[in-house]
């Protein structure tokens, strides 16, 4: 199963430069088999060891 996203509109993506669509968020979830919600999450913070 292919997500059908290019790349460079990943990468964008990622940078923040677009906003990420419903249906691109299903394609990424579908194709990483997570759920959607996986991505709406605040990333957890780990403290520097040391």
């Amino acid at each position: 199963m292919e997500a059908r996203i290019s790349r460079s509109y990943l990468s964008q993506l990622e940078k923040g430069a677009y906003y990420v669509s419903i249906k691109v968020i299903g394609r990424l979830a579908d194709k990483l088999d997570v759920e959607p919600d996986e991505f709406l999450k605040r990333p957890v913070r780990r403290g520097r060891a040391g």
